[in-house]
């Protein structure tokens, strides 16, 4: 897995690994998925309704400037 990740980095210049907490009732034998999605799924900087701080290449942050979400897109935009 850490070498799909550093291809990845070393092609897109940036990789995206998700952990995915699964239920119990799933039957795995570790509760645990995690998904690599290559750079440009993060969306761009902008403001996301009202209240609501600015984000920052995907990172949304709180006005201590802590990391509070991640947004990407569930699909790649250059493959629409």
């Amino acid at each position: 897995m850490q070498a799909l990740i550093l291809r990845t980095m070393a092609e897109s210049g940036e990789s995206i690994v998700r952990f995915r907490p699964r239920l119990t009732q799933d039957n795995l034998r570790v509760p645990l998925q995690t998904s690599i999605a290559r750079g440009g799924f993060s969306r761009p900087r902008a403001h996301h309704g009202h209240g609501q701080r600015p984000r920052d290449a995907g990172v949304q942050f709180d006005l201590l400037g802590r990391r509070v979400a991640y947004w990407i897109y569930t699909y790649h935009p250059a493959e629409c």
